[in-house]
Protein backbone atom coordinates (compact mmCIF):
# COMPACT_ATOMS: atom_id res chain seq x y z
CA UNK A 1 0.00 0.00 0.00
CA UNK A 2 1.37 3.57 -0.76
CA UNK A 3 2.15 5.45 2.13
CA UNK A 4 -0.34 7.67 3.97
CA UNK A 5 0.68 11.58 2.81
CA UNK A 6 1.81 13.53 5.57
CA UNK A 7 -0.63 16.61 6.43
CA UNK A 8 0.35 19.77 5.54
CA UNK A 9 2.40 22.00 7.85
CA UNK A 10 -0.35 24.32 9.98
CA UNK A 11 -3.02 21.58 10.04
CA UNK A 12 -2.48 20.67 13.33
CA UNK A 13 -4.51 24.11 13.83
CA UNK A 14 -7.73 22.43 12.32
CA UNK A 15 -7.75 19.76 15.09
CA UNK A 16 -7.84 19.21 18.55
CA UNK A 17 -5.16 20.03 20.27
CA UNK A 18 -2.38 17.32 20.97
CA UNK A 19 1.05 18.53 22.46
CA UNK A 20 3.05 16.35 19.89
CA UNK A 21 1.38 16.84 16.64
CA UNK A 22 1.55 20.56 17.71
CA UNK A 23 4.98 20.05 18.24
CA UNK A 24 5.90 18.08 14.83
CA UNK A 25 3.71 20.17 13.29
CA UNK A 26 6.23 23.62 14.51
CA UNK A 27 9.36 21.60 13.40
CA UNK A 28 7.40 20.95 10.05
CA UNK A 29 6.99 24.97 9.54
CA UNK A 30 10.53 25.60 10.52
CA UNK A 31 11.56 23.14 7.42
CA UNK A 32 9.38 24.73 5.35
CA UNK A 33 10.99 27.93 6.24
CA UNK A 34 14.08 26.79 5.80
CA UNK A 35 13.32 25.54 2.38
CA UNK A 36 11.89 29.16 1.64
CA UNK A 37 14.64 31.19 2.38
CA UNK A 38 17.30 29.14 0.50
CA UNK A 39 18.51 30.01 -2.98
CA UNK A 40 16.68 29.60 -5.66
CA UNK A 41 13.31 28.76 -4.72
CA UNK A 42 11.62 31.89 -5.44
CA UNK A 43 9.76 32.84 -2.32
CA UNK A 44 9.27 36.15 -1.48
CA UNK A 45 8.10 38.62 1.45
CA UNK A 46 4.53 37.34 1.35
CA UNK A 47 5.32 33.46 1.60
CA UNK A 48 7.49 33.85 4.10
CA UNK A 49 5.10 36.15 6.07
CA UNK A 50 2.41 33.57 5.64
CA UNK A 51 4.45 30.59 6.74
CA UNK A 52 5.73 33.03 10.17
CA UNK A 53 2.17 33.59 11.18
CA UNK A 54 0.98 30.36 10.54
CA UNK A 55 4.39 29.30 12.72
CA UNK A 56 3.05 32.29 15.24
CA UNK A 57 -0.34 30.59 15.69
CA UNK A 58 0.50 27.38 16.59
CA UNK A 59 3.33 28.47 18.71
CA UNK A 60 0.71 30.34 20.75
CA UNK A 61 -1.38 27.81 20.88
CA UNK A 62 1.49 25.50 22.39
CA UNK A 63 2.35 27.81 24.67
CA UNK A 64 -1.70 28.58 26.09
CA UNK A 65 -1.53 24.90 26.88
CA UNK A 66 1.48 25.09 28.72
CA UNK A 67 0.01 27.72 30.68
CA UNK A 68 -3.14 25.62 31.38
CA UNK A 69 -5.11 28.17 29.83
CA UNK A 70 -7.33 27.94 26.92
CA UNK A 71 -5.56 29.79 23.66
CA UNK A 72 -7.88 32.84 22.94
CA UNK A 73 -10.67 32.72 20.56
CA UNK A 74 -10.53 34.50 17.07
CA UNK A 75 -11.25 37.84 17.02
CA UNK A 76 -14.99 38.08 15.28
CA UNK A 77 -14.09 39.36 11.35
CA UNK A 78 -14.49 42.98 10.73
CA UNK A 79 -14.39 45.33 8.35
CA UNK A 80 -10.41 46.40 9.22
CA UNK A 81 -9.75 42.17 8.79
CA UNK A 82 -10.47 42.08 5.83
CA UNK A 83 -8.42 45.35 4.85
CA UNK A 84 -5.97 43.85 6.84
CA UNK A 85 -5.88 40.54 5.31
CA UNK A 86 -5.48 42.36 1.80
CA UNK A 87 -2.62 44.53 3.27
CA UNK A 88 -0.74 43.22 5.62
CA UNK A 89 1.60 45.88 7.87
CA UNK A 90 4.78 46.20 7.31
CA UNK A 91 7.11 43.82 10.02
CA UNK A 92 10.96 44.44 9.75
CA UNK A 93 12.49 40.88 8.43
CA UNK A 94 16.31 40.44 9.87
CA UNK A 95 19.47 38.40 8.93
CA UNK A 96 21.54 38.15 11.24
CA UNK A 97 25.03 35.75 11.37
CA UNK A 98 26.27 34.11 14.37
CA UNK A 99 29.87 33.37 13.13
CA UNK A 100 32.02 31.16 15.01
CA UNK A 101 35.63 31.18 15.14
CA UNK A 102 37.24 27.88 13.57
CA UNK A 103 38.47 26.82 16.90
CA UNK A 104 34.95 26.80 18.16
CA UNK A 105 35.35 28.31 21.76
CA UNK A 106 34.02 31.93 20.57
CA UNK A 107 32.41 33.92 17.94
CA UNK A 108 31.81 37.69 16.53
CA UNK A 109 30.39 40.35 18.20
CA UNK A 110 29.79 43.65 16.53
CA UNK A 111 30.31 47.32 18.65
CA UNK A 112 28.14 50.04 17.28
CA UNK A 113 28.93 53.25 18.50
CA UNK A 114 24.66 53.92 19.23
CA UNK A 115 23.86 50.35 20.91
CA UNK A 116 25.25 50.06 24.88
CA UNK A 117 25.41 46.24 24.48
CA UNK A 118 27.44 44.03 21.35
CA UNK A 119 25.30 42.80 18.37
CA UNK A 120 25.15 39.71 15.62
CA UNK A 121 26.58 40.54 12.01
CA UNK A 122 23.66 41.23 9.58
CA UNK A 123 20.59 43.74 10.21
CA UNK A 124 17.65 44.44 8.13
CA UNK A 125 16.45 43.01 5.12
CA UNK A 126 16.02 45.23 1.98
CA UNK A 127 12.28 45.24 0.21
CA UNK A 128 11.87 41.91 -1.54
CA UNK A 129 15.26 40.15 -0.30
CA UNK A 130 15.35 36.72 1.36
CA UNK A 131 16.73 36.83 5.14
CA UNK A 132 19.88 35.13 4.50
CA UNK A 133 20.75 37.17 1.53
CA UNK A 134 20.69 40.18 3.88
CA UNK A 135 22.54 38.26 6.59
CA UNK A 136 25.31 37.70 3.43
CA UNK A 137 25.02 40.96 1.98
CA UNK A 138 25.60 43.18 5.22
CA UNK A 139 28.53 40.54 6.52
CA UNK A 140 30.32 41.33 3.77
CA UNK A 141 29.61 45.52 4.06
CA UNK A 142 30.34 45.03 8.09
CA UNK A 143 33.14 42.49 8.42
CA UNK A 144 34.59 42.27 4.38
CA UNK A 145 33.85 38.47 4.24
CA UNK A 146 32.55 36.64 1.38
CA UNK A 147 30.00 34.15 2.82
CA UNK A 148 27.89 31.45 1.45
CA UNK A 149 25.07 32.20 3.85
CA UNK A 150 21.80 29.59 2.38
CA UNK A 151 18.72 28.17 4.24
CA UNK A 152 20.79 25.23 5.61
CA UNK A 153 22.70 27.43 8.04
CA UNK A 154 19.27 28.78 9.43
CA UNK A 155 19.30 28.19 13.25
CA UNK A 156 16.19 29.71 14.60
CA UNK A 157 13.60 32.88 13.79
CA UNK A 158 13.39 35.00 16.72
CA UNK A 159 10.11 37.25 16.93
CA UNK A 160 9.81 40.27 17.96
CA UNK A 161 6.76 42.51 19.21
CA UNK A 162 7.20 45.57 18.74
CA UNK A 163 8.61 48.08 21.52
CA UNK A 164 7.02 51.86 20.86
CA UNK A 165 9.46 52.98 23.76
CA UNK A 166 12.51 52.33 21.79
CA UNK A 167 10.92 52.61 18.45
CA UNK A 168 11.20 49.17 17.47
CA UNK A 169 8.40 47.68 15.10
CA UNK A 170 7.06 43.93 15.26
CA UNK A 171 9.80 42.05 13.06
CA UNK A 172 11.40 38.46 12.42
CA UNK A 173 14.84 37.56 13.22
CA UNK A 174 16.93 34.82 10.99
CA UNK A 175 19.56 33.90 12.75
CA UNK A 176 21.79 31.88 10.70
CA UNK A 177 25.09 29.90 12.09
CA UNK A 178 28.36 29.53 10.07
CA UNK A 179 31.74 28.75 11.03
CA UNK A 180 34.28 30.31 10.24
CA UNK A 181 37.59 29.23 8.77
CA UNK A 182 41.34 30.41 9.76
CA UNK A 183 41.81 32.25 6.55
CA UNK A 184 38.25 33.65 6.92
CA UNK A 185 38.79 34.75 10.62
CA UNK A 186 42.06 36.50 10.02
CA UNK A 187 40.31 38.66 6.79
CA UNK A 188 37.65 39.79 9.29
CA UNK A 189 37.73 43.63 9.52
CA UNK A 190 35.73 46.47 10.49
CA UNK A 191 34.77 48.21 6.75
CA UNK A 192 33.85 52.05 6.54
CA UNK A 193 31.00 50.68 4.16
CA UNK A 194 29.08 49.83 7.04
CA UNK A 195 29.13 53.41 8.36
CA UNK A 196 30.55 54.99 11.38
CA UNK A 197 28.63 53.31 13.60
CA UNK A 198 30.23 50.36 13.22
CA UNK A 199 33.60 51.04 15.24
CA UNK A 200 34.85 47.32 15.61
CA UNK A 201 34.37 43.45 16.94
CA UNK A 202 35.11 40.96 19.13
CA UNK A 203 35.85 37.26 19.62
CA UNK A 204 33.49 36.65 22.70
CA UNK A 205 33.15 33.21 24.41
CA UNK A 206 29.52 31.77 25.55
CA UNK A 207 30.29 32.80 29.40
CA UNK A 208 30.88 36.04 28.37
CA UNK A 209 27.91 36.46 26.42
CA UNK A 210 25.39 37.94 29.16
CA UNK A 211 28.30 40.97 30.46
CA UNK A 212 28.03 42.03 26.66
CA UNK A 213 24.53 42.02 25.51
CA UNK A 214 20.92 42.22 26.65
CA UNK A 215 18.58 39.18 27.82
CA UNK A 216 16.71 38.94 24.91
CA UNK A 217 19.88 38.61 23.04
CA UNK A 218 21.61 36.26 24.89
CA UNK A 219 18.74 33.59 24.68
CA UNK A 220 18.68 34.30 21.12
CA UNK A 221 22.29 33.87 20.40
CA UNK A 222 22.33 30.77 23.06
CA UNK A 223 20.08 28.47 21.39
CA UNK A 224 21.57 29.11 18.10
CA UNK A 225 25.13 27.49 19.31
CA UNK A 226 22.81 24.93 20.76
CA UNK A 227 21.64 24.34 17.06
CA UNK A 228 25.04 24.18 15.82
CA UNK A 229 26.99 22.49 18.88
CA UNK A 230 24.36 19.81 19.64
CA UNK A 231 21.64 19.81 17.21
CA UNK A 232 19.53 21.18 18.97
CA UNK A 233 16.30 22.15 17.64
CA UNK A 234 14.26 25.69 18.44
CA UNK A 235 12.85 26.63 14.93
CA UNK A 236 10.71 29.63 16.85
CA UNK A 237 11.59 31.36 19.52
CA UNK A 238 9.61 34.67 20.98
CA UNK A 239 12.24 37.28 22.99
CA UNK A 240 14.38 34.52 23.10
CA UNK A 241 12.43 31.86 24.62
CA UNK A 242 11.24 28.38 22.76
CA UNK A 243 7.62 27.23 22.28
CA UNK A 244 8.75 24.77 25.37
Amino acid sequence: MPAEPLPPPGSSLGRPYDRTEALDDLRALGRQLSHQVSTGTGAGATELDATLSVMRAVHDRITAELGHRPAPAPAPRTAWDRAHARKPPARRIAGQAVLVHPDGDRFVLLDMAHRPCRRLPGGHAAPDEPPHRAARRLVGAQLGLSLPITGTDLALVDYAAADPAKDAREGYNFVFVRQLTRNQADLARPLQDAGPDLRGFDWVTPKDLSSVCEGYHVRRVTKALSWFTDGVSAPLLAAGVPAE
